[in-house]
């Protein structure tokens, strides 16, 4: 897959679309899920001071030592990374890994 074949594959797929909704309810279970550790992120949490921006879409390979004998459908993935602002501050970042079949087998949710 080349660079036009993975922008035409995030097209078809509405990646930018799809890893916006999936952060956004990736956050929200953070939320429910920690909620004093949330508060220490988002002060006076305001949904409409977080800004995402689209940083990365890339094709990698992992485990390229092993690749040959220790190959799975998740060694070879798609990734796609937003960064997070809020207030205007850099935060953090929210990453889907998908496989060739378009399918999200992992996300990161990364405070910094």
């Amino acid at each position: 897959m080349n660079s036009n074949e993975l922008k035409e594959w995030a097209n078809n797929n509405d990646i930018k679309k799809q890893v916006v909704d999936c952060f956004w309810k990736c956050l929200e279970n953070y939320m429910n899920e920690d909620p004093s550790e949330f508060e220490e992120y988002f002060k006076e949490y305001n949904s409409e001071l977080i800004e995402l921006v689209y940083y990365k879409l890339s094709m990698s390979i992992r485990n390229w030592d092993t690749f040959e004998t220790d190959y799975n459908e998740n060694c070879e993935f798609i990734e796609v990374i937003i960064k997070i602002q809020y207030n205007n501050k850099y935060i953090g970042y929210y990453k889907l890994l998908y496989n060739f079949g378009g399918e999200i087998f992992d996300d990161y949710l990364v405070w910094e």
